[in-house]
């Protein structure tokens, strides 16, 4: 996906260099990422085949009468894999919640930090009044 974002350096088009260095860069970390939540959803997708084996497995061991009765094994179980895709759920949220709140702090950064550049414009326009109000009141004098 992000070798196709590559563009082909021509002579005599910096913009095009530039989103060709820059795609260069960021590819290797973009990678990375990609193939860290790869192994996430791999090491998720485990842990529940896992639980369902050992569900499965005990379930027969139950049903051969060899062990004692753990109903209330699987039913721990049953209850732990819920949880952690609960867990997995809440995560996924909080981090499109977070990713929300970013994109509406810079937006509002951008507003404020332009409304106080206006501000402090304004604030130099009527000091630099008063000066001259201030000067010629004196020389009145």
């Amino acid at each position: 996906f992000f070798r196709q974002m590559q563009a082909p350096s021509h002579e005599g088009a910096p913009e095009k260099e530039f989103a060709s260095g820059l795609a260069a860069l960021l590819t290797p970390l973009a990678e990375d990422y990609q193939e860290r939540i790869d192994a996430i959803g791999v090491s998720q997708q485990t842990l529940e085949h896992k639980i369902d084996k050992l569900i499965l497995e005990l379930t027969a061991a139950m049903e051969s009468a060899a062990l004692p009765d753990v109903t209330d094994k699987l039913n721990m179980l049953s209850n732990a894999r819920r949880r952690v895709a609960v867990v997995n759920d809440q995560l996924r949220t909080i981090r499109e919640r977070l990713m929300r709140l970013h994109t509406i702090a810079v937006q509002k950064y951008s507003t404020l930090k332009a409304s106080n550049d206006e501000a402090a414009a304004r604030l130099a326009q009527v000091e630099e009044m008063n000066k001259k109000v201030i000067k010629g009141a004196t020389e009145e004098v």
